[in-house]
């Protein structure tokens, strides 16, 4: 019989193996992967609040990986 922690113990460790897998299969380190994200993300906040900046900075950075 499972328990809820037996479970929750189950789809942590499957979280971190499914990040592994996403950082192998695009080649790429934690540090790396999380700059690239974060620089992304900046700039689609301040593209969300003033859209002649940054209009094509994340779909290229996407494109061109």
């Amino acid at each position: 019989m499972n328990t809820k922690q037996d479970t929750s113990v189950s789809d942590t460790l499957k979280q971190k193996i499914d990040m592994i897998k996403h950082l192998k299969e695009n080649n790429t380190t934690y540090k790396a992967h999380w700059w690239r994200a974060m620089s992304m993300s900046i700039a689609l906040f301040i593209h969300a609040w003033i859209p002649s900046m940054f209009p094509t900075y994340a779909s290229d950075k996407m494109n061109h990986r």
